[in-house]
């Protein structure tokens, strides 16, 4: 498939549609949808042509889960974005992926990951009771540390066409960190997320097909192993090391090999055992107060704009009023 092939006007007006949702409310959104189809098509002209650069980056943080730092293009870019991941990257990667490499792919996510670690301990459980472990790990700073030369070496065996491939290379190119050279992707690129899921398949191949861990489950740069042995995960842990250096990327200090019966902590729940074996997913506290929180907001939220909509409201009944007395 060549860039022709990708960036048809159908796809490009079936990406937009995706890249809108959530977002008609924006100001950018709003004045590129005003002037769709004159958009899209210039949109189209600049990809055949090979003229499309990628524009600069909106840099905002958020503060939930945690502080981080969101970089975010152009919306014409998001477009162009969308479509590519949607009819090459995605499809592509789904070939190569393995099963359970949760994040942003169709029909996975947090909730199908959450249902494979339950999977995992009830049938560890059939077989070991709780004398089994857990390995953790997860890495550094991940998205700043993928490396621009490591990832286009791997993508350059990954994609045949080489129209398609510079194109991939041109945007990975558009960003680094904190202006430190070839290092680091934008958080808020769809690409982003496609490039960061295939970085790691590395560690999801020496876990899976080298060390046999049948109870493995990654969710981007959070993985979790259940194993019958600690030694077995150590020498694990050993390997996913030796991997991570070669892909300039390091483990952080959440990284830690625990016995099942402690229970253990994997996006934001708490699982543990029931006395009869029965599994337990309760949600994390910290996660616990961080939804109070922002149910309190909403509630607040809520209150003041309907107050503010009663009070207009009666604004307006006053002045229908005003009128009609007048004309009477």
């Amino acid at each position: 498939m060549h860039l022709s092939d990708i960036f048809t006007f159908k796809n490009l007006y079936l990406a937009e549609r995706k890249a809108r949702l959530g977002k008609r409310h924006k100001k950018d959104v709003i004045l590129f949808e005003m002037g769709l189809l004159a958009n899209l098509s210039q949109l189209q002209k600049e990809l055949d042509e090979g003229s499309y650069r990628v524009s600069g980056y909106h840099h905002f943080t958020i503060h939930e889960p945690k502080r981080r730092e969101i970089q975010v293009l152009l919306y014409r870019d998001r477009v162009v974005q969308h479509c590519l991941v949607d009819n090459y990257l995605m499809p592509l990667l789904e070939r190569h992926l393995i099963k359970d490499n949760c994040a942003c792919r169709k029909g996975k996510g947090t909730d199908y990951a959450r249902k494979r670690v339950r999977q995992f301990m009830a049938e560890s459980y059939k077989t070991n009771g709780r004398k089994a472990y857990v390995l953790r790990f997860d890495i550094h700073h991940y998205f700043d540390s993928i490396d621009h030369v490591t990832l286009k070496a791997m993508l350059a065996k990954l994609i045949p066409d080489e129209d398609v491939l510079g194109f991939c290379f041109a945007i990975i190119d558009s960003y680094s960190f904190e202006g430190k050279g070839q290092c680091g992707l934008p958080m808020g690129n769809e690409t982003s997320q496609c490039f960061a899921l295939y970085y790691l398949d590395k560690i999801d191949r020496i876990a899976k097909e080298k060390c046999h861990c049948r109870w493995y489950c990654r969710y981007m740069d959070d993985g979790l192993v259940i194993c019958e042995s600690k030694g077995r995960l150590n020498d694990l842990l050993f390997e996913i090391r030796q991997c991570l250096a070669s892909l300039k990327l390091s483990l952080n200090e959440k990284t830690v090999i625990s016995p099942m019966r402690q229970g253990f902590k994997f996006l934001g729940f708490r699982y543990s055992y029931f006395p009869r074996g029965g599994v337990r997913a309760k949600l994390d506290s910290e996660a616990r107060q961080r939804i109070r929180g922002k149910i309190g907001k909403e509630n607040t939220f809520f209150y003041q704009d309907y107050s503010k909509r009663c009070n207009e409201n009666r604004f307006f009944l006053q002045m229908r009023s005003i009128v009609l007395s007048a004309h009477l």
